[in-house]
């Protein structure tokens, strides 16, 4: 697990910088998929971290209103989940089974967006795609 200082993200957003912001945006940044809060809450009691879940609820918020975390939600399960902002253009693959997801960089919809947003006067800040299907392994264990 890599480790890094987030000191200057937070500060950057205002935040103050704390040992369960600084653990929670480390969790985030080297998990493959988005987590929810409560398995960031069991990864920070596995670190010996003593935080509650209400704190980490209360942080997850504030992360998520300073646009240091992105929050999303999968069809399946309609659960928050999260992730680190790294400011990277990306869309989902997500699989059913297993929740797993991979990330598809080339974006087949940015010019159908601007279009759509012009035709109806909107302007366009952004759009995410998540698109589901079962992966390989829960494909091969179903048979």
């Amino acid at each position: 697990m890599k480790t890094k200082d987030y000191r200057n993200e937070l500060n950057e957003k205002g935040m103050k910088f704390t040992r369960h912001r600084s653990m929670i945006l480390m969790i985030l940044d080297n998990a493959p998929n988005p987590l929810s809060i409560e398995e960031i809450f069991l990864k920070m009691k596995e670190k010996g971290s003593k935080v509650s879940l209400s704190t980490v609820y209360r942080t997850m918020e504030a992360l998520t209103e300073n646009e240091l975390v992105i929050r999303t939600a999968f069809m399946d399960d309609n659960r928050s989940r999260y992730e680190y902002n790294r400011k990277v253009h990306k869309h989902l693959l997500v699989c059913t089974g297993c929740s797993r997801t991979v990330s598809v960089e080339d974006c087949p919809v940015e010019e159908y967006a601007a279009s759509l947003c012009f035709r109806e006067c909107f302007e366009l800040t952004g759009h995410r795609m998540e698109i589901y299907g079962i992966c390989p392994e829960c494909k091969s264990n179903a048979k």
